[in-house]
Formats: C-alpha cells, sequence, structure tokens
C-alpha cells in the first residue's frame, strides 16, 4: 500500500482503542479459563463476534472422525480462531516463546502446548488422545508465499491421517497484521485493530505417507498441495534463515 485512504486514517484512533479492548477481552479469556466461556458454541460464536473474527470453513467434510492432524498455513495472530468453531477438541502446538501461563488453561475448546522435544514425544506416546494442529511453517507469512514447512510434525502423525488446511485471511483496506520480526503482542494488536477479519479454512484431502516415502518428501508434498490450493510459491528458507536475512545474515543454506 503506497498511501492509506482517508477511511482507514479517520478509523485510525477507533482502532487503537477497539485494539487496546479486544486485546483486553483475550487476556481475560485465557486467564478465566472457564468453560462456559471457552468451551461453549454460543460464547465462542458471541466472543468471536465481539473480536470481529469471521470464521468459514470449506470441505470440513473431509476431517475424519478419528485422530488426525490438521497442518495449515499461517497467516495472522488470530488464526487460531478457526478451531474454536470446530466441534473436536484440538492440541495446538505453540512458540515456546508466548508465556507458560497461555499453556496451562485447561478448559478451552483447544488445547495450547508449546512445541518441544518433550510435548512432541507425549503426542507420539498418545498421552493427547484428541486430534492435532499446528502451523508447520513455524511463523506467519502475508499470504503470498510460503516458507519451507518443517518436517517435525511426523514424529506424532507419522501413522495417523494427515488433512492439509489451506488459510486465507481477508481484512479491510488489504493490510497485513504483522511483519517477520514483530512481536506476537504486536501481531495480535493490529490483528485486533481492525474493525473485522475473515478467516477461510479450505479443508484439503486428508493423505498418508507413502510406503518408501521419507519424511522430507511427505512434508514436502503435504505443503505444495496446500500451496496449489492458495496458488502461491514456496521458498527454499525455514523461518529462522528468513529471520537471519532480515538482520542481514546471509543463512548457510543461502551461501553459493
Amino acid at each position: 500500500m503506497d498511501s492509506f485512504p482517508i477511511s482507514f486514517l479517520l478509523y485510525l484512533p477507533i482502532g487503537c482503542i477497539l485494539g487496546l479492548f479486544r486485546m483486553g477481552i483475550w487476556v481475560a479469556m485465557l486467564a478465566a479459563d472457564k468453560a462456559w466461556l471457552t468451551d461453549n458454541d454460543f460464547m465462542i460464536k458471541f466472543l468471536q463476534g465481539v473480536l470481529g473474527v469471521q470464521v468459514d470453513w470449506v470441505g470440513s467434510e473431509r476431517i475424519p472422525s478419528q485422530r488426525h492432524v490438521l497442518v495449515s498455513n499461517h497467516v495472522t495472530a488470530g488464526d487460531l480462531m478457526i478451531l474454536y468453531r470446530r466441534p473436536q477438541h484440538y492440541v495446538h502446538l505453540i512458540s515456546t516463546a508466548i508465556p507458560q501461563a497461555v499453556a496451562e488453561a485447561k478448559n478451552h475448546r483447544v488445547r495450547l502446548v508449546h512445541a518441544s522435544p518433550e510435548s512432541y514425544n507425549a503426542l507420539a506416546e498418545r498421552i493427547h488422545t484428541d486430534p492435532v494442529h499446528l502451523f508447520p511453517e513455524g511463523g506467519m507469512t502475508n499470504g503470498k508465499g510460503m516458507m519451507k514447512f518443517s518436517r517435525g510434525f511426523l514424529r506424532f502423525g507419522k501413522d495417523l491421517p494427515i488433512v492439509p488446511v489451506a488459510l486465507r485471511c481477508t481484512a479491510p483496506w488489504g493490510l497485513q497484521t504483522h511483519t517477520l520480526t514483530s512481536s506476537f503482542l504486536a501481531n495480535l494488536f493490529w490483528f485486533c485493530f481492525l474493525p473485522w477479519v475473515r478467516l477461510e479454512a479450505t479443508v484439503l484431502e486428508p493423505c498418508r505417507m507413502q510406503e518408501g516415502e521419507g519424511k522430507g518428501a511427505f512434508a514436502e508434498r503435504v505443503q505444495h498441495a496446500i500451496a496449489r490450493e492458495l496458488q502461491v510459491g514456496i521458498c527454499d528458507l525455514t523461518l529462522q534463515q528468513k529471520r537471519q536475512l532480515a538482520k542481514g545474515i546471509k543463512p548457510k543454506s543461502a551461501a553459493r
């Protein structure tokens, strides 16, 4: 966006107030940890309305009834809202940079678990029996391309149906709510700042590893299915490598 439209400039002070108010609601939801608030269809729909979030699932009939792993691209700080509209309870893997208190919530529709070797082992050993969702990119992208998927989800998902989900975000003025190096709180504020955000989750055909197929090849196959649906490219860089480039450090894999 080369310049901001008048409508955005007029909305700016309102959006700042609204963003802070909505961030307070997010914090209150996590702190309250009450099933009637965070595991109740009516309250979830009401709160998403207050937060300005609209969620649409396309092709949800493809999601298996048995335990499975949903993998999707990551476009906003509020992408987790898509799972609160599903009838199943999901385990969602979050960054270890997010405070431990968030991972200690017990009464949410979605159980938040830090992505660590210990949690991956627990999922593999089926200590958690609910289906799992994660963002294998490890970070957010702007919808114009994808970072290389990590294959870590196959540590616990190699024997489960893997369900690719193509996630799209529509927002006023075509704004992006994050940058590569911005903090989670900054990303959340700009997500809450917008008058409304529409998240569309398109479920693709579930798949499994084929005999003799390597984990890297399978993770690439899953990612290409999502990229084809979104009609975007995939860069050959991980989140960590992309952050190095943003800091002016040339990643080893980028060396010629």
